[in-house]
Parts: structure tokens; sequence; C-alpha cells
């Protein structure tokens, strides 16, 4: 009697572990199925707004219409890009624009609500108290903006606890509210030395570096989802070293885009191509508006 038991305990358990198996199989299989149909709908997205020119009217707030779509891709759901999608596609010119711009409107206004909500929330609890971030836990708030984008559910409560599980243990916990008023005081401290960059930038880069080569790399970087690094301006001294090692590895170079990233110390292979890619749609349209 005691291995009939056993023999049946047996068995129960490897039909408890072969449902629980079938179970996870299920879930992944629709999780899968929902990355790619989201994945669909955000180059279909994409594919739109570069039909009217991502919106930028002259060139020069092109970098910022970049951002907002991006934006809309993370932040919103398929359901509702898709609907965007649509209202962009049965409008023309500057309607499509106007549409554009109400839900970048609408969606940053209401997480801003969200935040002040959080923020409130927080001072009313007694943890606003502002406090010293050390670099290494400025360092880990720049990594964590990029794992956890906007509609992230409880980002900032999120990113605040990659934060406190991931420096020092001596350091001082972070909270929500502190991690909003972290990333408003570096967004607000980068954003002039940013556009000064840009500017700069690409005019430098329309006369040097925009091959035939750079601009097929560009085109060809097209079908990857932007990426924003909003707390990692480039300066002018990245800049610099960018176009430095264009000239010293030209498009012929193997493994190109690896060697370059290898010059700039805190930047990785994408965020050199992307950078590229940036500057080369800027002069494009600039190319493009003088004929």
């Amino acid at each position: 009697k005691q291995r009939e038991a056993e023999e049946e305990e047996r068995k129960r358990k490897l039909e408890e572990e072969a449902q629980i198996k079938e179970e996870a199989a299920a879930k992944k299989k629709e999780r899968e199925a929902k990355k790619k149909v989201s994945k669909k709908e955000r180059k279909a997205f994409r594919a739109a707004c570069q039909v009217h020119g991502n919106f930028s009217l002259d060139g020069a707030d092109l970098g910022q219409r970049l951002e907002d779509v991006d934006y809309l891709c993370l932040a919103l759901s398929v359901e509702k890009l898709c609907e965007l999608r649509k209202s962009i596609e049965n409008c023309e010119g500057s309607a499509a624009r106007d549409v554009f711009l109400k839900w970048v409107k609408t969606l940053r206004e209401e997480e801003l609500k969200k935040d002040e909500i959080l923020k409130s929330k927080s001072e009313s609890s007694g943890k606003a108290e502002v406090r010293v971030w050390t670099v290494e836990q400025r360092q880990l708030l720049v990594k964590a903006v990029k794992l956890y984008p906007p509609g992230t559910i409880d980002r900032y409560e999120v990113i605040a606890e990659f934060i406190n599980s991931h420096a020092a243990a001596e350091s001082e916990k972070k909270v929500g509210s502190e991690v909003i008023t972290q990333i408003k005081l570096l967004q607000s401290a980068d954003s002039a030395l940013k556009d000064q960059v840009n500017r700069t930038a690409f005019q430098r880069f329309d006369k040097e570096h925009m091959s035939k080569s750079d601009v097929a790399t560009a085109a060809a970087a097209e079908h990857e989802p932007t990426q924003r690094y909003d707390l990692q301006p480039w300066t002018g001294e990245e800049q610099k070293l960018l176009e430095e090692a264009l000239k010293a590895f030209p498009a012929s170079t193997p493994d190109r885009w690896d060697r370059i990233a290898e010059k700039l110390a805190r930047r990785t292979k994408k965020e050199c191509v992307q950078r590229c890619k940036e500057l080369a749609k800027l002069v494009q349209v600039k190319r493009a508006r003088k004929t």
C-alpha cells in the first residue's frame, strides 16, 4: 500500500509538472504573439510618421519630433497606437501634424499629472526631503531610465527600487519623488548643452562626414527602434571624438561601428549609429529644402 501511495504521488507530481509546463508554454506563446503584433504596429506607425517627415517643420525640430515618435511607441498600447496611426493616415499635411502633436501633448500632460500626484503623496508622507545623490546612484538612474521607459507601471518607484537594489549598501535609499526631481534636474541642466551641440554638430557633419556610405548606414538602421538617452546628451567633446572616429574608420573597416564605439567611453555601438542616423536625417532635410 505504501508503494502504491508513493506511485500515485509520483504520478500526481508528474501530471502537475506537465500542466505547469503546458500553461507556461501557452503563456509564452501568447506573449510572443502580442510582441509580434506590437512590433508590427510600431513599425507601421513609424512608417506613417515618416510619410509626413516625422512632422518636422524645417528640420530644426526633427530631433524633438523623433523623440515624440519614440515616446508614443513606448507609452501607448497597441490599440491606441493603431488608432493614432489610422487618424494620421486619414489626414494630410498640417492636419496630420496637429493630430500627432495633440496626442503627444495629451499623453505628456497625463503623465505630468501622475507625477504631481506621486510627488504630493511623497511630500505628505515626509519622503520628499532632498538628499544627496552619489555618482553611482546617478549612473544607475541613467541606466534605469533606459530599462524602464515611459509607460512602465509605477515607473518612478520601479526606477527607485532598481537604484536601491544596485547601489552600495551604505547609500541612502531613494523614492519615486526623488527620482522625478533628479531626472528633471539632469534634463534641465543638459538641455541647453544638447541643443548647442546638436546645432553645430550637424553642420560639421554635413560638410565632413556625409559620404554615400554613411547615408546608406543611416538608411539601413532606419528599421531599428530608435532609442533616446535624454539624460546623456552628446557633449561637444563626444561629438569631436565621433567625427575623428568616422574619419579613422571608413566604411570599409571591419566591425566599423564597434571600433568607433571603443573611442567613446560612455557610448555604445547603437548610440553611435543612432547619433549618425539623426544627423544624417537633419542633413537630408536641409539638402532637400535647398533643391
